[in-house]
């Protein structure tokens, strides 16, 4: 969920394993999704990435759907639908793998375990999933400076922690 530690996380592989560090939320807001080693938050590094260029309007247009329905997913609706997002996301991963190289780790919240199947099925079995879950109020002390007065509905949404049965 929001404010877990997913962007701080996989900064710190990146800086202690050399892993290709990938933000996923700056896929959707169509933003260069390396983000570089600084002195800043993690969060403040997602703010500062660079817009890109050349986006095809079929991306932006698909990227807009995704958050309305991410938007959905928030108030706790049952029609949401992420899987246009995760499977255009799972394809521009595969192309930059192809193209950078490397180890990666990619900082995404995937919400259900229906989504985190179709991710599996999309990058392969090698895939590994590394769930982190934070108390209520620690996840309301990491995300109250991001969000000033800040919007409870962070604090309901409905992740479906990994199950025992699902591959590792």
């Amino acid at each position: 969920a929001p404010g877990s530690g997913k962007s701080t996380t996989a900064r710190r592989m990146m800086k202690t394993e050399g892993f290709v560090y990938y933000e996923g939320d700056c896929f959707m807001s169509n933003k260069n999704p390396y983000l570089p080693l600084q002195d800043n938050s993690a969060i403040d590094a997602l703010v500062a990435a660079k817009a890109l260029r050349g986006i095809p309007n079929a991306r932006k247009e698909a990227m807009g759907t995704a958050l309305k329905e991410w938007s959905k997913f928030k108030k706790g609706e049952e029609d949401y639908n992420l899987e246009e997002f995760y499977t255009l996301l799972c394809d521009n991963i595969i192309t930059e793998r192809e193209r950078v190289g490397g180890d990666w780790v990619v900082a995404q919240a995937v919400p259900t375990r229906k989504l985190r199947e179709l991710v599996r099925s999309i990058l392969g079995s090698d895939l590994v999933f590394v769930v982190l879950d934070l108390e209520k109020g620690l996840q309301e002390e990491r995300l109250k400076p991001r969000l000033g007065s800040f919007d409870i509905k962070y604090f309901d949404m409905k992740y479906e922690a990994a199950q025992g049965d699902e591959e590792h």
